[in-house]
């Protein structure tokens, strides 16, 4: 429908008014002042087109037209291209894969693209862009890994907000990224139809067990006890039970029976290490072969252990979770220049620990406080500190220890701290201990600040900081205390956040506000948080003089992988001088399972250690058998050998991509019937997809065109004037 529409702000009798007195003016000059000749005559139409044009300019017209769009919802398949689709059984010449094609060519494609919009995607490890059906039957399975969950979300995301009809997922089911499969009862945005791609009863129950993984810290500190936690799986077990057995450098350690499903599934085992001794242990996880099992290279498993006796030990200890703990807990997990112990008070006001260790409680005797170098005490009140702990504690920093009081409204009461023996170390005094204010205060570095040590690292990163949401007003630093950090008050003052003083031998840093943890949210491209507490933990850990001169760290990005993969294997200096001399040359020396040695020339680039990137060297090792691999880096500097600690990883030798197994029905079924979808036979795809009710969406749209603001209606106007002008001139007229 098109519609003719004046878009003018002023009265139309006014336009019309003002035309006519200019076109009766036009013809009463031309009677009192011209004669009618036919190049006067020219000359009062040239002028009355004018007024003519003019007018229909200040009508503003326009033409407004309403189009009504149909528009369809969209329709998405995702065709699984790992290489667990090719699987099928001895003997069996039709595979997942060819279900899947064959699904692609029957007559709902066509119906369903009449109706909505038909978009194909791949996936294995990684989703990609939309194919067509042709484009989409030339691919085959060849992934190494499968990111269903993963994929999923990326498709759904992708997505949100536009009406989508549903979604066929032409998959086995396998997540190779997922240990369990209770993710896919996840809702969905629009409805999942998955298919069974295999007959049932394909599969001969052949019985089988395996270990897909295990994980435990692979450097821990001596007299620590740590989790090793192993994931099992397999079927045909006929529910009886097995043994899942761990030894140590080749001795029983433990032994644990586990069961399993006959249908198949996984589940968790827990074990416990001590590590009372300092040294290089090899635990393996093994499965004694089930009767009749022939495929047992999968039953075991190596991980390789570091027990050190670590300079840099840290002990947390915080009242009931907060902001604040929950982000200070997370940098000090992956900060690896330090091993951090964590006790937190949970329901009942019973202490969580973090960082277990066998016999470390939160007495904080003076024996078990010889164990770390820095502490860091969060909002305990004089209470909940109790008086033997605070005497401990200042005995810890007069021996060299370095103390945190991060505090909070319950430390920084009259009956925190300052009501324990704690009081002779604050680097403060407050009057009265007033409360906590709230507000936005601008927080900056003192003069003694920028020259602290804590800051001078990076500079640059310093010169804004976040503002704060609380301060603890009042506090008067002590004679030694240094001020690091200050915020305005609204009154125009300034109050300290961040003070320090030596007491004895060591440290004590007082932090006066508990809202720090906002620096973690900060818009901008630093992450002042992370930062303050990596440089700060620096400045209290030991002085470089305690460390050797030249010291290496070699590490990975992953402690276990597949056949096939590669790992890459990097090292950076960490004594006290980080750059050795350039014709330093950095060898990997990998020892294999057969005990083969090999080494690799590391190359420079730069690695990222707690958030922070560091000069540093790197090779990429792709093994070729599977077993427990050993991994060292060193250098000759100066006449000596400086070699790092041992790195080890387990190549498995079957990747889940390419060991046989059926489809899983769990999660196809947990898909469809958690979205209102349905889980298909394939003969019953063509017809559960034709039947589809799909509503397309009709959206009415305004289109605007202006009829004056076209380049021919100026240009007609300025024509009209210069013809005039020409004429005048010709004619000698005024």
């Amino acid at each position: 429908m098109t519609d003719l529409i004046v878009e003018h702000m002023v009265p139309v009798w006014m336009i019309v008014t003002g035309l006519t007195v200019a076109g009766v003016a036009a013809v009463l000059s031309l009677w009192r002042y011209l004669s009618f000749k036919p190049a006067h005559l020219v000359l009062l139409v040239l002028r009355l087109l004018f007024l003519a044009l003019l007018g229909w300019c200040l009508l503003l017209p326009a033409r407004q037209r309403t189009q009504t769009e149909l528009i369809k919802p969209r329709f998405l398949v995702l065709l699984d291209t790992s290489a667990s689709m090719d699987q099928r059984p001895a003997g069996v010449t039709t595979s997942r894969w060819m279900v899947a094609q064959s699904l692609l060519r029957e007559p709902w494609t066509r119906r369903v693209a009449a109706d909505c919009l038909l978009d194909v995607f791949t996936f294995d490890s990684e989703v990609r862009p939309p194919v067509t059906l042709a484009q989409a039957s030339t691919n085959t399975p060849q992934g190494k890994t499968t990111s269903l969950r993963e994929t999923l979300r990326k498709i759904a995301e992708r997505h949100k907000g536009q009406s989508v009809a549903g979604l066929l997922l032409l998959s086995d089911g396998l997540d190779t990224r997922e240990l369990h499969s209770d993710w896919a009862g996840e809702p969905s945005p629009y409805p999942l139809y998955t298919v069974r791609l295999e007959p049932p009863g394909l599969w001969e129950s052949e019985p089988d067990v395996r270990i897909v993984s295990a994980d435990t810290p692979r450097r821990v500190v001596v007299g620590w006890d740590t989790k090793l936690t192993v994931t099992v799986a397999g079927q045909g077990t006929r529910g009886l039970p097995f043994d899942v057995r761990v030894m140590e450098n080749g001795g029983l350690l433990e032994s644990l029976p586990s069961q399993l499903p006959d249908e198949g599934g996984s589940r968790e085992i827990t074990f416990r290490l001590p590590h009372p001794e300092v040294g290089n242990f090899t635990y393996a996880i093994a499965i004694p072969p089930l009767e009749r099992e022939t495929r047992t290279n999968d039953n075991v498993f190596s991980v390789n252990v570091q027990v050190i006796d670590a300079r840099n030990r840290l002990l947390y200890a915080e009242n009931t979770p907060r902001w604040e703990s929950k982000y200070l807990a997370r940098e000090l997990k992956v900060n690896k220049n330090i091993t951090p112990m964590m006790f937190i008070r949970g329901p009942g006001g019973k202490f969580l620990s973090y960082g277990e260790r066998a016999g470390m409680t939160l007495d904080m005797t003076d024996e078990q406080l010889t164990l770390f170098k820095t502490v860091i005490l969060g909002d305990l009140d004089a209470d909940m500190l109790g008086e033997a702990r605070a005497t401990a504690l200042v005995k810890f920093v007069e021996n060299g220890g370095s103390l945190v009081l991060l505090g909070g409204p319950a430390a920084w009461s009259g009956k925190g701290f300052a009501a324990t023996a704690l009081k002779a170390l604050l680097p403060f005094s407050r009057p009265g201990n007033p409360p906590a204010i709230a507000g936005t205060f601008t927080a900056s570095l003192s003069d003694e600040g920028s020259a602290h040590a804590v800051f001078t690292a990076n500079s640059a990163a310093w010169e804004s900081l976040p503002p704060v949401l609380s301060i603890f007003p009042g506090a008067k630093p002590a004679t030694a205390a240094m001020t690091l950090i200050e915020a305005k008050t609204p009154e125009g003052g300034t109050n300290p956040l961040l003070i320090t003083q030596k007491y004895g031998q060591g440290k004590v840093v007082a932090i006066l506000t508990d809202s720090f943890w906002r620096w973690q949210l900060n818009p901008g491209r630093t992450r002042p948080y992370a930062l303050f507490w990596s440089q700060l933990i620096e400045w209290l850990s030991p002085a470089e003089t305690t460390l050797e001169k030249y010291e290496l760290d070699l590490f990975a990005d992953m402690g276990d992988l597949y056949l096939g993969q590669s790992i890459a294997l990097k090292t950076r200096f960490s004594g006290q001088e980080k750059n050795p001399p350039a014709a330093a040359k950095i060898i990997c020396e990998i020892q294999t399972p057969e005990n083969r040695h090999l080494q690799l020339t590391m190359a420079k680039q730069d690695v990222s250690v707690s958030g922070r990137n560091y000069p540093g060297y790197g090779t990429d090792y792709a093994p070729q058998a599977p077993g427990l691999y050993r991994a060292t880096s060193w250098v000759e500097i100066e006449g000596r050998k400086i070699e790092s600690a041992p790195y080890s990883f387990f190549v498995q030798a079957f990747t889940p991509e390419n060991m046989p197994r059926p489809i899983s029905l769990t999660v196809l079924q947990a898909l469809a019937d958690g979205s209102n979808g349905k889980f298909c036979e394939p003969s019953e795809v063509d017809q559960t997809l034709s039947s589809l009710k799909v509503t397309a969406r009709q959206e009415s749209r305004l289109d605007f065109r202006s009829l004056w603001q076209r380049w021919w209606v100026i240009a007609c106007l300025m024509a009209l004037l210069v013809v005039e002008w020409i004429i005048r001139k010709l004619r000698n007229m005024a």
